[in-house]
């Protein structure tokens, strides 16, 4: 029995090995949570330099430019949430995340799928990553041009 069965009562041991569990499995390593970081840190600093530059000063500028950095990982929500959720600003950033989310969905499911032993491996599973959250944080950006114009 493996470490990961170890704990797991017998009556549940036959479940665990069998059905869809099976083809699941946590690939997730040290290079994965790099990548993330750099990715959210990178454009939470271009939000915050986009939003500070491009909102109109007033009594709320710091406040949006703020809560617009803070959300950064709501990725193409964040231009509507630079302009407090207007109508307009909404239907676009819900627009932009139709088309970001699934990448991002697919781009990180395949990260807990079981693929057969190929050299490769390990870098399309980091490129797939890498391309996922880049598409997600830069739906952010993209919002960024209808809620600032």
């Amino acid at each position: 029995m493996d470490s990961t069965t170890a704990n797991l009562s017998p009556a549940v041991e036959p479940v665990y090995r069998s059905g869809a569990l099976k083809y699941l499995k946590n690939n997730l390593t040290r290079a994965h949570a790099i990548v993330f970081v750099v990715l959210f840190v990178v454009y939470t600093l271009l939000t915050f330099r986009i939003t500070n530059a491009g909102l109109d000063d007033g009594p709320e500028h710091d406040s949006r430019v703020f809560m617009s950095t803070l959300c950064t990982m709501a990725g193409p929500l964040t231009g509507a949430i630079s302009r407090g959720f207007q109508g307009c600003c909404l239907r676009f950033s819900l627009l932009v995340m139709t088309y970001c989310a699934p990448v991002l969905l697919v781009c990180v499911g395949l990260q807990f799928i079981r693929i057969p032993d190929w050299r490769w491996r390990r870098v399309a599973r980091l490129v797939f990553w890498t391309l996922g959250w880049f598409i997600w944080f830069a739906g952010g950006i993209l919002s960024f041009g209808h809620a600032l114009s």
